[in-house]
Order: structure tokens, then C-alpha cells, then sequence
């Protein structure tokens, strides 16, 4: 992977004018002779022919097409504990943050809305009503707006009204624009096909907030035309208004940090009881749900190596298993399986894995067992392929005695 902090576009946004000139001999030069008198014929002639067009460089300025979000994270709608976690956007488009102004600065932000910012409202409007449109107490650079675009005037944009209190605190400062946004490559050569095709260039916008607990909004903002919150340009505003370019919805649910003591403590004794009447129950067993690998449903028993009681004797697996299935007991009273030592095999094995160093051993030894596998087939194939030269030269002597007798 190569970082660089900016990737900029080859031509800025705005109306160009190309002018092509192009001179055509007509006459071709002739060789003077020293009794003519010097006259410009003999020179030959020439004309000069101009083209002229103009063009302009536009691009999306108030809506993001779906295909030029490469992913985000967290993922929509994900749901996890994302506290001390930033959101961020990744673009196929490598250009994006910088397609509009001086190259300086992004023209994007990408910001974040907790649930419990009250005050914020967000809707979809035509783009034309947008521009046109002027409240007092809204604040909306109307005039820093692109003049081109490629979205049609009736077509709608995501707009939010923010307080301008909450507008201050969620923003990032000017000077920080910088650092939120870069540019990287990746070599996709050996990913999965419908990735494969892309030149691997991106562009990648930061959030500079972490995400707040419960419901969340990650909004990616055009800034163009706003100055820094801290300015007196605000000042007489109620709220201040920003399109939304792209926008997406996570759920942040913290875990409660608890050790096994309180797990313990809180547990429900009742439970553990056990019944009577239920030789399963009373032994400690439970039936589970069980989804075989073909993907028949059917039941199994499972004994909680937590009991507060002796269960009745479990069937015993003496043999070392190199899976989970083949710790699968047959219980013949009740005709369905035991997985008791397969979940202990299954757990331990997600134990041992869940430890950095014990998965890359892991993985290193399956590399070595593939290596020398390879190298031995190698090594088969090369000496079945590995000529019998006694027997070649013997079938050579034959060869030539039988044409020595021929000759004489």
C-alpha cells in the first residue's frame, strides 16, 4: 500500500478553451536562380488555419453516486461497540475531496450525528429550491456553490439543519480538512474478481469524532463556501445549513466490561434445579438445536460444564479428535448425539485461535506442510520423468548391430 496526502485532479473544475493552429505550405519553396530577381514566390507560401472549442470540467457538486463509494466503515446499519472509533469513507474516485476549489483544502468533511443532538432536522429538496431559497435565521453559502454541475436542477438533494451551537462543536476546523483526507494504492491483482478490474487508486475522508453510544448518522458534507466555525460570519444565525452528499446509519452498543466473579454472582440458581420428573433434566443434560453439516435439523444433547451437581456418567472419549464432529457421542437410550465434547473441541479451538501467536503457528505450519507436499510431488514427478540411460544405450546397440548386418 502507498499513501500520499492528496491526489489531485489533472484539470480543476471550470470552462477551458482549446486553440489549435496549424500552418499548411501551399507552394513549396523554389531554388532562386541568380539571374531572377529575389521575389517572394520563390520563397512559396504558406496559410494558417485555427480551430477553436471550449469545454467545461463538471462534476457531482450536491449528490455522490452509490458506485463511487468504495465501502465504509462502520458498515451500514452495523450494530457494535464502536466507542473510541472514528467513521471513514473510502472512493474509487481518487479525486473526490479535492475536485472542487484551490487543491488546499477538501471540499468535504465527513461528520457525525448522535441521536441525542437534538435540533437537527434532515430532508430531501429539489436542488433548484435549494439555491434559490434564502431564511433569515438559516445560513447557507449559497453563492460558493458550484455554478456547474451534472445533477439536474429538479433533481433532489440531502440536505441538514444544524444549530449553530452543535454546527461549532461537531465541525472540523479549516486546518484539519487537510489531515482528514488522503489518497492511497493498493495492489488489487490477487482479490476476488469484481474487485480485480479497479486501478486500485482511492481516496479515503475521515471523520474527527468518535461515534456516540446508541444511534448514530455519518454524513459526508460539502464545506464549500463555509468559513470556520469560529468566524462572525455566523453571527445572527439560529442554524446553519449543509448538503449531504452521502450518508449512512450505524448503532454503537457498549459492552458492560465484567469479570467471571460477577457473571457468577448475578446467575439465577433456579435454573440449575434441575427436574425431578426428566431424566435428562436430572442427569444435567440439555437438548439442543442441531444443524448437521448437510443441513438437516434435528436435536442433540449437550451437559454445561457448570452444574451444581454431579451429572451421571458421560460417555467417555479417550481418543484424540482432529475435529469437532469426530467427538460426536451416540447416546443409544435416547437415539441422538451427544455433542458435549464436540462444543469443548470447537471452544478451544476458537481459544487457541483468538491468540495472535498461536493462530500465525498455526498458519505457519499448514504453509510448511503444503511446501514440503509440493516438494515431493515435484521430486516424484522429476524422477518418473528421469530417462534409463543403461537401457537407452542397450536399445542404441541393437539399433547399430542390426544396421552393421544390413550393410555388410
Amino acid at each position: 500500500m502507498k499513501l500520499a496526502d492528496k491526489y489531485l485532479p489533472p484539470l480543476p473544475d471550470g470552462e477551458y478553451t482549446v486553440y489549435v493552429t496549424q500552418d499548411v505550405e501551399t507552394e513549396p519553396a523554389v531554388r532562386m536562380d541568380a539571374s531572377e530577381s529575389v521575389g517572394e514566390r520563390y520563397a512559396g507560401k504558406k496559410e494558417s488555419f485555427e480551430a477553436r472549442t471550449e469545454f467545461d470540467i463538471i462534476s457531482r457538486g450536491f449528490t455522490l453516486l452509490q458506485d463511487d463509494v468504495f465501502s465504509v466503515y462502520p458498515a451500514e446499519h452495523m450494530q457494535g461497540d464502536f466507542q473510541g472509533e472514528v467513521p471513514f469513507l473510502v472512493s474509487g474516485a481518487r479525486t473526490l475531496p479535492w475536485m472542487y476549489g484551490d487543491g488546499r483544502l477538501p471540499w468535504v468533511a465527513l461528520i457525525v450525528i448522535g441521536e441525542e443532538d437534538a435540533g437537527v432536522s434532515e430532508t430531501d429538496i429539489p436542488i433548484e429550491e435549494l439555491l434559490s431559497g434564502k431564511t433569515e435565521s438559516l445560513y447557507f453559502p449559497a453563492s460558493a456553490m458550484p455554478s456547474k454541475y451534472v445533477e439536474k436542477k429538479e433533481d433532489c438533494c440531502h440536505i441538514l439543519d444544524i444549530p449553530l451551537v452543535l454546527f461549532r462543536e461537531i465541525m472540523p476546523k479549516k486546518a484539519e480538512t487537510e489531515y482528514l483526507c488522503h489518497s492511497e494504492y493498493t495492489p488489487l491483482a490477487d482479490t476476488e474478481e469484481q474487485v480485480s478490474g479497479m486501478d486500485g487508486f482511492f481516496s479515503v475522508v475521515i471523520g474527527n469524532r468518535f461515534i456516540p453510544p446508541g444511534k448514530a448518522a455519518v454524513h459526508l458534507v460539502s464545506v464549500l463556501g463555509y468559513p470556520d466555525y469560529g468566524s462572525s460570519e455566523y453571527e445572527g444565525y439560529d442554524k446553519v445549513r449543509l448538503v449531504s452528499l452521502y450518508h449512512w446509519g450505524v448503532c454503537c452498543e457498549p459492552q458492560e466490561r465484567v469479570d467471571f466473579r460477577r457473571v457468577m454472582e448475578q446467575l439465577d440458581s433456579g435454573m440449575f434445579q434441575g427436574n425431578r420428573k426428566n431424566r435428562l433434566s436430572e442427569a444435567g443434560v440439555c437438548a439442543k438445536e442441531h444443524y448437521t453439516r448437510s443441513g438437516d435439523r434435528t436435536g442433540s444433547l449437550y451437559h454445561s460444564p457448570l452444574v451444581p451437581y454431579k451429572p451421571e456418567d458421560i460417555p467417555q472419549v479417550m481418543e484424540p479428535g482432529c475435529s469437532a464432529d469426530s467427538l460426536l457421542v451416540y447416546d443409544k437410550e435416547s437415539g441422538v448425539f451427544d455433542v458435549t465434547y464436540a462444543a469443548a473441541w470447537q471452544y478451544g479451538r476458537m481459544a487457541a485461535l483468538s491468540e495472535d501467536g498461536t493462530a500465525q503457528k498455526v498458519a505457519d505450519c499448514r504453509n510448511q506442510i503444503q511446501r514440503n507436499f509440493r516438494k515431493e510431488a515435484a521430486e516424484n514427478m522429476a524422477y518418473r520423468m528421469e530417462p534409463d540411460y543403461g537401457e537407452t544405450c542397450v536399445k542404441l546397440a541393437g539399433i547399430w548391430s542390426g544396421r552393421e548386418r544390413k550393410t555388410k
